[in-house]
């Protein structure tokens, strides 16, 4: 008797909820590598370098950082979401 991960009490089914979970870590992933380039780049700034330059760097990084708070809430709120749903883990890890 081979037993079978049984389906979630949902309308959706394991693609849904893999295709979801792997969307929203590539999200994340993507804007951490932006967010550590953009770290980097500030480093890598000559001292002499423009103050108008640094403004910008500085706030295309804040921006870079929100934009990670925002995709960071969503996934938090998509794994409630499976959990309230009873979406087995192995679907969204």
């Amino acid at each position: 008797l081979e037993l079978q991960e049984v389906q979630a009490s949902s309308d959706k089914g394991e693609d849904f909820w893999r295709g979801r979970a792997n969307m929203h870590k590539a999200r994340l992933a993507t804007k951490n590598a932006e967010i550590e380039a953009l770290r980097q780049g500030l480093a890598a700034q000559p001292p002499g370098a423009g103050n108008q330059e640094r403004a910008i760097a500085n706030s295309t990084l804040s921006k870079a950082v929100a934009d990670l708070k925002s995709f960071t809430d969503e996934w938090n709120r998509f794994q409630q979401q499976a959990r309230e749903r009873k979406v087995p883990d192995a679907w969204i890890r």
